[in-house]
């Protein structure tokens, strides 16, 4: 499977969902080596796509994203989009494109804005986020140490 997918697993997918901790020192990220897919219109990224099913379905207001390790680069621009069904096999929300910016302090995850509404509908509540990483800093590989969703299962956002 990590050969197929090109993934190379030292610690478990699910690392990068952990809080804020032992990533500081890199032993908890993931690593991931170039797809190959070059198609702007497609919801798999040009790097990677990582989907995360939510443990409950959520108005989602902001995704965290950290990279701390300097032995492969951070993830460049990437893509969001949202899930009602915690498959992600549904219609996609495409919640936005945003770039991280590599910085001198790694220790302070970046946070990026998810709208409430796109195009006059207002977004609904997700079960599965998908982080399609398109491009990174410069290597051959990238990774990815911290993910987090925030948002509230009530309409009170």
């Amino acid at each position: 499977l990590e050969m197929f997918l090109g993934l190379k697993f030292y610690n478990p997918p699910e690392s990068i969902l952990r809080p804020f901790r032992s990533a500081t020192l890199g032993d908890e990220c993931l690593h991931f080596a170039n797809e190959g897919i070059n198609d702007p219109l497609s919801l798999r990224g040009a790097i990677v796509t990582l989907t995360v099913a939510l443990s409950d379905a959520a108005f989602v207001s902001n995704i965290f994203i950290n990279h701390v390790v300097e032995s492969c680069a951070a993830l460049k621009d990437f893509r969001v989009f949202g899930f009602e069904d915690d498959k992600a096999i549904g219609r996609p929300w495409e919640l936005g494109t945003f770039q991280y910016i590599e910085r001198s302090n790694p220790m302070t995850p970046q946070s990026y804005l998810i709208p409430a509404s796109i195009d006059g509908k207002k977004v609904p509540r997700f079960r599965a986020i998908s982080l399609a990483i398109d491009s990174n800093w410069g290597d051959r590989s990238t990774c990815l140490c911290f993910l987090g969703v925030h948002g509230a299962t009530s309409a009170s956002l």
